[in-house]
């Protein structure tokens, strides 16, 4: 299999193309607008490979940043040559084969990934099992849901959680906390 990004640009570059007309290249452009920079699977016939290169799409219509995109398509590739490496596919993927491909992805592979690319992964993973149940490939995400929800993420949360104090609380912490004085006022 191979993995190619597309960009219109690259198709007027190459100039005129024997037997095809200007307007006859233009027109499938024109009939199926696929943004520049969605993957497109290919097998070894030069055919997409289905469902992905359809959820590829679908992701590419959905305005995600070129960037994600290309991350996303490669976490994908790699989970479908974990797969294959074990005689299995998308289909038949268990939730142990999913946890297994983290387990290699945060530290066996040769390049090894932190929690907060896995979680990136995790997010291409679910969304491609959720495009895959929607249309019928799969009957469902094949791991369990946790009390987190039905993620494969690191559990590590990102958010900033501001909280702001009274005037009276924060002369307290600058003056006994940074200031070097006791709680009673007097040097520490």
């Amino acid at each position: 299999m191979q993995l190619f990004f597309t960009d219109r640009r690259k198709v007027w570059k190459v100039g005129y193309v024997v037997g095809v007309r200007p307007a006859e290249l233009s027109e499938p452009f024109e009939r199926r607008w696929v943004p520049t920079g969605t993957p497109i699977l290919l097998d070894e016939a030069m055919r997409p490979v289905e469902p992905l290169s359809s959820w590829f799409r679908v992701i590419g219509q959905q305005g995600l940043d070129v960037k994600t995109m290309r991350a996303y398509a490669y976490t994908v590739l790699m989970l479908l040559n974990f797969l294959t490496a074990r005689g299995l596919d998308l289909r038949l993927a268990t939730e142990n084969d999913v946890l297994e491909f983290r387990r290699w992805r945060r530290e066996d592979a040769e390049e090894t990934v932190g929690e907060a690319t896995w979680d990136r992964d995790a997010v291409a993973i679910g969304g491609l099992y959720a495009y895959l149940a929607q249309v019928g490939y799969v009957s469902g995400r094949p791991w369990r849901a946790t009390g987190r929800g039905e993620s494969l993420g690191s559990g590590v949360s990102r958010d900033a959680r501001a909280r702001h104090m009274e005037l009276d609380l924060y002369l307290f912490f600058r003056d006994v906390g940074f200031g070097g004085l006791e709680p009673g006022g007097g040097l520490d």
